[in-house]
């Protein structure tokens, strides 16, 4: 079974920690090695956090992005880890900052082609604070934060190529929904390719802003 890893990227925005996670898996060609977390989390990074950057108010930070290994349960094996240090400032600037309550959130849903429990995911953006217009109970297509959230799903699907920068690493980062239950239940398969992110036109009120 090719390596599972969970990225995560963490900000701090109005005196809040925020936390977006995602899975990919490693597709290699034949007779590739495995990329370390370091490999990984730095092509992640490079392809991704820009994208979550810009979702961040100027006033918050993109403090960092952490990639670990998803192991079997019950493994003795020490899961891979890497932390990517950013400290950058966020990049959305867009009405004004506390104009909307910093609970209020996109939801962006990551959809397979498989029919079953487990089979999809989802995961919270960046709050925007203002800017994005609520009417009739959704959000504004035509707002800034609105492109930016686009912009961040289409980030979010796409497949990262890891070559000829990593000696004998040759293959592909997919994005994945995983199921920690049906892998703990033997199940198989319980990890599906994602074909699709969407911004979920609705927003949500999100409480605590771990996922």
């Amino acid at each position: 079974m090719a390596n599972i890893w969970k990225a995560t990227w963490h900000w701090k925005d109005a005196g809040q920690d925020g936390y977006m996670g995602v899975h990919y898996q490693w597709d290699g060609v034949t007779g590739s090695d495995e990329p370390d977390a370091e490999n990984v989390a730095t092509h992640i990074d490079s392809h991704a956090s820009d994208a979550v950057k810009s979702c961040v108010r100027e006033e918050g930070v993109l403090v960092e992005l952490l990639v670990r290994q998803e192991l079997e349960h019950g493994s003795p094996d020490v899961p891979g880890q890497f932390d990517v240090a950013i400290g950058e400032a966020g990049t959305l600037f867009s009405g004004t900052a506390g104009s909307m309550a910093e609970q209020e959130v996109p939801l962006l849903h990551r959809k397979t082609g498989a029919a079953v429990r487990g089979a999809k995911s989802w995961c919270f953006g960046p709050g925007p604070r203002g800017g994005a217009t609520i009417t009739n109970g959704l959000w504004d297509t035509g707002s800034v934060p609105w492109g930016k959230w686009v912009t961040l799903a289409a980030a979010l699907l796409g497949d990262i190529d890891i070559g000829s920068s990593v000696p004998g690493v040759d293959g592909t980062l997919h994005a994945i929904a995983y199921s920690k239950s049906r892998r703990d239940r033997s199940l198989d398969p319980f990890t599906f390719r994602v074909t699709s992110v969407t911004v979920d036109p609705s927003p949500r009120w999100l409480r605590s802003r771990g996922n």
